[in-house]
């Protein structure tokens, strides 16, 4: 099995900086963090 961590920052259109403290429990509560995840190792 492999695995692998990200730093991710949320940045918003005026450059503001959002911590994953703030957006990642929200993620996951709502299952968009399959889709975070899936940006993270395909996209970028």
């Amino acid at each position: 099995m492999k695995s692998a961590e990200a730093l991710v920052r949320w940045i918003k259109p005026d450059g503001t900086v959002i911590s994953p403290f703030f957006f990642i429990p929200v993620a996951e509560e709502s299952d968009l963090i399959m889709e975070i995840d899936w940006y993270v190792t395909e996209i970028v």
